[in-house]
């Protein structure tokens, strides 16, 4: 009786993994266009979080010279009203964050009218941005900053009339400007901005790092897209600012004037239900194109600074047709396996009971990574530039953290970044200065490292000593790959 029971059991289970069997290998069939989206929907997903990554990390600098900047200007030592100095500072200041190649310009203009700027051109000639009297002139400046040739003059310049000055003047904090071509040598860029106030909250200024855009195209044609896959940055009204299309530019030059580009110029047109100006969440679309479908996302890109644009990923289902046709072999094949081993847990599962499923212990409280915060680490920049101290600035994130969060809560989140700050600390001298910027940011101030070979070996034993996978509750849970910029 007991044999008859357990033989109907494992018959009726069998039964009906049979039916179940037969049907997915039939929707199988039935499911080739939508495997294909979801491997295209997978492949924006991760894009668009590298993408994110990269983009907050290439901008991450004009933050902290802003707040140099600020700092400097605010200091009781510091002459707000005597220009010769601000012009001095901003000038050194420049010369330090440079390097990094974002930077077009650190500028301050405030309510009298007056401006003055510090920059580069593409050739690498520093210059200084000066108004004098109602125009601005632009000088090339020789390896002491002192001026050594005029090279353009903009009539009638006056700072209060930028979009940069005017948003954070209208924001009342940081903010970011729209974008605009360059005046010193025509290039797509943006200006982090930030008025100053006096003490009695009257305006007095304001301040703003301009960073070159053109940079994001090059990084975004790096990313593994594929033969038919694009990428696209755009403002709401459609125009460019950054594609992987490396054919065409953003911008058009005609009659020896810039025009901004269109998505339309680069032969993507989106359905007419879709406004730009409305997307606030992810939007994934499949659009016929001459008897081929072209899969497409839109993702917003924001901050709390008021950026405000647009992440468009483009796939041809072309990319996919290898995929399309092994799906359905490996589908048999994944079935037949399937079938093989459900009679095996079919007769296993009779003797065995489950056990509950074990739930994580959660921290009485977060106990993160206990290092110095922002504040503390542009603190030791002013330091060493008071000091006139050359040094070197690491910012490292964690690639992916999102996704580990989401996967495996946030308790494992805090012991992960802690273990990662145990481990920077490893590779540091006991002069260099390690900091948690925010989330899972990290940022390294070596006042020892004088130059590009000594930060790259750095960047390299960092990447040494985060390659182990993490043990968390001593459990191998994954491994985490890491960016950095210098």
């Amino acid at each position: 009786m007991r044999y008859s029971q357990r033989l109907i059991l494992i018959v009726s289970f069998l039964v009906q993994i049979s039916v179940a069997v037969g049907l997915t290998s039939w929707f199988s069939l039935k499911r080739e266009e939508q495997a294909i989206s979801e491997v295209s929907q997978k492949l924006h997903i991760n894009l668009t979080e590298q993408i994110h990554k990269k983009l907050f990390n290439f901008l991450a600098f004009s933050d902290i010279t802003n707040q140099l900047s600020l700092n400097k200007i605010k200091s009781n030592n510091f002459q707000i009203t005597d220009i010769t100095s601000i012009e001095q500072f901003l000038l050194k200041n420049f010369k330090l964050f440079s390097t990094t190649g974002a930077i077009d310009t650190i500028s301050y203009g405030n309510e009298r009218g007056e401006y003055i700027g510090a920059g580069r051109l593409p050739d690498g000639t520093l210059v200084l941005k000066i108004k004098e009297d109602k125009d601005m002139y632009l000088y090339s400046l020789d390896d002491s900053l002192k001026r050594k040739k005029l090279l353009k003059i903009r009539l009638n310049y006056d700072p209060r009339k930028r979009p940069w000055y005017q948003t954070a003047i209208a924001n009342k904090k940081q903010s970011w400007s729209p974008v605009y071509l360059t005046f010193s040598n025509s290039e797509l860029a943006i200006t982090l901005a930030e008025p100053i106030y006096k003490s009695s909250g009257q305006l007095f200024g304001v301040i703003g790092t301009d960073i070159i855009l053109k940079d994001v195209s090059k990084f975004l044609a790096d990313l593994k897209i594929g033969k038919t896959g694009r990428i696209f940055i755009v403002e709401r009204t459609g125009k460019v600012i950054a594609t992987s299309d490396t054919k065409k530019n953003p911008l058009d030059e005609d009659n020896k004037k810039y025009i901004r580009l269109l998505l339309q110029n680069f032969n993507l047109t989106l359905p007419q239900q879709i406004d730009l100006k409305n997307i606030q969440k992810t939007e994934s679309l499949t659009i016929p194109v001459q008897g081929d479908l072209k899969y497409v996302q839109i993702s917003p890109i924001k901050d709390n600074r008021g950026l405000d644009w647009l992440l468009i990923t483009e796939f041809s289902r072309q990319e996919f047709q290898e995929v399309d046709r092994r799906n359905f072999d490996q589908t048999i094949q994944g079935l037949s396996l399937v079938f093989i081993v459900s009679i095996i847990v079919a007769i296993v599962s009779n003797n065995f009971v489950l056990k509950p499923i074990l739930q994580l212990i959660e921290l009485k409280r977060d106990r993160l990574t206990g290092l110095p915060s922002r504040n503390i680490f542009v603190k030791k920049i002013e330091r060493a530039i008071e000091k006139q101290n050359t040094f070197t600035v690491i910012l490292i994130d964690c690639d992916r953290f999102k996704r580990i969060n989401s996967s495996y809560s946030h308790h494992v989140g805090d012991k992960l970044l802690v273990e990662v700050a145990k481990r920077l600390k490893t590779c540091l001298d006991s002069s260099d200065s390690l900091a948690r910027l925010v989330a899972d940011e990290f940022a390294i101030l070596s006042l020892k490292i004088k130059d590009e070979n000594g930060a790259i070996a750095l960047i390299n034993e960092i990447v040494k000593a985060l390659s182990p996978e993490f043990l968390i509750n001593n459990k191998k849970i994954f491994k985490q790959s890491y960016g950095n910029r210098y």
